[in-house]
């Protein structure tokens, strides 16, 4: 019998681990399957999937300057604006982390207001 529990936070654990490394190819990978489902048949998407400090994947590839992966997350639809349950987005956590390159992207690129 498979721990289905268990399972469902491998997998969410990995998938965290994979963007907090920048494994672009892996975090494309578990986009491209089918969202994680727990023993109660409750239903998390890739992108609004938070992790265990209640980070998204997007805010995660933030905090740890990932650019490429914020790319890739943002072009799957990931909310660029989200905040964490301390109010900090992803110009927060880039800032603080001194990911001078994440923050251009989430500026010049993405159009994130400064303010």
């Amino acid at each position: 019998m498979i721990d289905e529990e268990g399972e469902f936070l491998r997998r969410r654990q990995q998938f965290f681990s994979d963007v907090s490394a920048g494994h672009t190819d892996a975090v494309q990978h578990s986009l491209s399957q089918k969202p994680l489902t727990n023993f109660r048949g409750d239903v998390f998407p890739w992108l609004t999937m938070t992790s265990g400090d209640d980070r998204t994947a997007f805010l995660v590839a933030a905090e740890h300057g990932h650019v490429q992966t914020m790319r890739i997350l943002a072009g799957n639809g990931a909310d660029v604006k989200a905040c964490d349950n301390s109010g900090e987005g992803a110009l927060h956590v880039a800032a603080a982390n001194n990911h001078v390159h994440a923050l251009h992207y989430l500026v010049a690129e993405l159009g994130l207001p400064i303010d």
